[in-house]
């Protein structure tokens, strides 16, 4: 009715939502939404019911057309988690969540996103700006990337634009080094220059 809101509507305010990815690092439902951009900032946002992202008036975490340092959004809106400028890319494109505990744990925790234009892909550990975190990857334009658990390990599957379908391997973990066989060795005699023994007044220092 003209009085009740839309209950298909989950979110408002993105502009080309291009992929969503679930985190399965957690019982709830939690997901990031990569968002293409128009002329000046891609977003990465999270997931949240009845949330309002500020598209057409804002881009990113700024007003449409600006670039930070920008204002903070207006009240009701909500800013992505993370964004990047058009310096770094031109289009935000396939997203996941590394598992925790498959790959090495500086990965623990990481969202993987990419953009379709430079190829780079982020691993993103809360850095407000995408592009100052760590690249994962550069490749041919990935579109769309999923993690998938085979019988020896987990591995990063991507498309690029161009049909491609390519994996990732989790980075191989190094052996530890064999120091040989344990021995002991005992130490010279040393002379005992100070005793920290509880002392009475009338016992001298040996």
């Amino acid at each position: 009715t003209p009085t009740t809101i839309c209950r298909e509507i989950f979110a408002y305010g993105l502009r080309n939502p291009y992929r969503f990815a679930f985190d399965p690092n957690t019982s709830a439902t939690r997901f990031f939404i990569n968002d293409v951009g128009q002329l000046t900032r891609e977003e990465v946002n999270e997931g949240i019911s009845g949330a309002n992202y500020g598209w057409p008036t804002r881009e990113g975490r700024c007003p449409k057309g600006q670039n930070p340092p920008c204002p903070g959004p207006a009240v009701g809106l909500v800013d992505p988690i993370t964004d990047y400028g058009r310096t770094a890319g031109t289009y935000i494109t396939g997203g996941a969540f590394v598992p925790n505990g498959v790959w090495p744990a500086e990965y623990d925790g990481g969202y993987l996103a990419s953009d379709g234009a430079t190829g780079t892909t982020w691993l993103y550990t809360n850095q407000p700006t995408l592009s100052d975190a760590p690249v994962f990857l550069t490749a041919e334009g990935p579109t769309d990337m999923v993690f998938v658990t085979g019988p020896s390990s987990t591995a990063l599957w991507y498309v690029q634009q161009n049909g491609e379908v390519h994996k990732v391997t989790p980075p191989a973990l190094q052996p530890p080094v064999d120091v040989g066989a344990l021995r002991y060795e005992p130490l010279a005699k040393i002379e005992r220059r100070y005793d920290t023994r509880v002392l009475t007044p009338s016992a001298p220092l040996q």
